[in-house]
């Protein structure tokens, strides 16, 4: 008859910290998604595609005012996002608003904005 080898330690012991390290990579990992799903990068995409829709859609009647052409890319605009709302600023003060402008924005008649160049609100 042949004795069983008791069974090392050492082996145990690795064998643990190897499930421990692989254990904490799945969480990590599932942290990641859960942040990236939070933060929504697609927000940033989407504002960058209304500024190149509302560049498109504003212009000048043939006074020189400030006007919104309906296009149709506007239009699929205000369908995706129903909540819409911007303010244009030419360099004269003119000012050109569309939709629900929150409080904060709309007070001032535009002079929160009269310092910026360009932004994104997320």
């Amino acid at each position: 008859m042949t004795k069983a080898r008791p069974r090392s330690l050492q082996w145990v012991l690795v064998r643990r910290l190897i499930l421990l390290q692989a254990a904490t990579l799945f969480v990590f990992i599932g942290l990641l998604f859960v942040a990236l799903f939070i933060v929504q990068p697609r927000l940033l995409v989407d504002n960058e595609a209304a500024v190149d829709v509302l560049d498109r859609a504003v212009g000048r009647d043939a006074s020189g005012a400030l006007m919104v052409r309906e296009t149709e890319e506007l239009r699929e605009l205000r369908q995706a996002h129903p909540n819409l709302w911007f303010i244009v600023r030419d360099d004269a003060g003119q000012v050109l608003r569309q939709g629900n402008v929150p409080p904060p924005y709309g007070k001032s008649g535009g002079a929160l904005l009269r310092r910026v160049e360009g932004a994104k609100l997320l």
